[in-house]
């Protein structure tokens, strides 16, 4: 501050005002997006599978802001929990998918075959003569 006023830092074109600020620093927006979309896709795991294809997707997301975060010089802790969560909506989002995929594919293929069976069974057991 020279005079009563802010000068005007040429190089960036901010205010400077001669304090330094650690959480303005470059990449901070990035670190602070990674977590936040890191956090919503652990939370959409909730919904179950069909939400579990938006927390792959997010996670995705959230992990290439995080190393974007990384790449601009952030060195906090934001950018590596968001890291870290995008890491988790993926891996259990995966799982949940996999999960989802082979429930689906074993009721067509084999709930079929069970039910029609269970029916079978059903029915041959009580059209056969009761002897005492």
């Amino acid at each position: 501050m020279k005079g009563g006023r802010l000068d005007m830092n040429e190089d960036d074109r901010s205010y400077d005002d001669g304090r330094d600020y650690p959480y303005a620093t470059h990449g901070s927006g990035h670190a602070l997006a990674s977590l936040i979309i890191g956090i919503i896709a652990v939370l959409s795991l909730i919904g179950g599978p069909i939400l579990s294809f938006a927390a792959v997707i997010l996670g995705i997301i959230g992990l290439i802001l995080a190393s974007g975060a990384k790449r601009r010089g952030y060195a906090g802790s934001m950018a590596t929990i968001g890291k870290v969560l995008s890491i988790i909506g993926i891996i259990i989002g995966i799982i949940f998918i996999i999960l989802f995929i082979l429930l689906i594919t074993g009721i067509i293929f084999f709930g079929g075959y069970w039910f029609t069976q269970a029916i079978h069974n059903a029915t041959t057991q009580a059209t056969l003569p009761h002897t005492i």
